[in-house]
């Protein structure tokens, strides 16, 4: 379907009153989360650290695949990050939440 209709979709569903009172309560949960902040900035040190040279993305640990995403094991040690590819960063977080590894 077209962009369009998606777009204008959108604009009647996201103007609906009940919508609109669920996600201001989303965002306000979503805000005050103390972990969700932590996340945020480790991810934004680790961005500008690739930007700026100083971390040099590595291919994936486990397939060696070029094409790779930061995983942090502890978000309170930022810059201490795997390189892992989407698949493979997949399974690292279904492994860690317990869940069955496809």
């Amino acid at each position: 379907m077209p962009r369009e209709y998606h777009r204008a979709y959108e604009k009647i569903y996201y103007a609906r009153p009940e919508i609109k009172k669920r996600r201001a309560a989303q965002m306000r949960a979503y805000a005050k989360d103390p972990e969700l902040r932590k996340r945020h900035e480790a991810r934004w040190l680790v961005n500008r650290a690739v930007a700026s040279g100083r971390l040099i993305p590595d291919s994936c640990e486990s397939c060696d695949s070029e094409i790779v995403q930061a995983h942090h094991d502890d978000y309170n040690k930022p810059l201490d990050i795997r390189w892992l590819c989407h698949p493979c960063h997949r399974k690292e977080h279904a492994q860690a939440e317990g869940q069955e590894v496809k």
